[in-house]
Formats: structure tokens, sequence, C-alpha cells
């Protein structure tokens, strides 16, 4: 009878240090953030977003200057 309770204690620890264990590995970090710098007008204007990882980003028209073309 003791054997048995003792099997049993042994077997109550396994399970609570997996469910422990288990716990721990949750994936609670926020999301990450980047930071994107638009550099415009030769470097007289800056601009700075942040975006979060996995958002989607709306850039806005196309570039324009005169006498320029952008292609891409």
């Amino acid at each position: 009878m003791i054997r048995n309770a003792k099997i049993y204690l042994l077997m109550l620890a396994l399970v609570l240090t997996a469910g422990a264990i288990l716990a721990g590995c949750s994936d609670n970090a926020p999301p990450a953030e980047y930071q994107i710098e638009f550099v415009t007008n030769g470097a007289s204007q800056k601009e700075t977003l942040t975006v979060t990882d996995g958002a989607t980003l709306d850039i806005g028209a196309n570039p324009t200057r005169a006498g320029w073309f952008f292609a891409g």
C-alpha cells in the first residue's frame, strides 16, 4: 500500500512538473515593431513610420519629381 502511494505521488509530481513546463511555453510576447524611415527631397525631409509585425502598410502614392523616372 505504501508502494502504491509512492507511485501515485511520483506520477502526480510528474504531471504537475509537465504542466508547469507547458504553461511557461506560451507565447504572450507582443509582436515586433519596425521603424521605416522615408528620406525625401535630397534628405532634407524625413518621415518615420512604425509598423507592427504582420500589419499591412499603406505607402501612399508613387513618388514624383520633375525630370525623374521612378521604376519600382
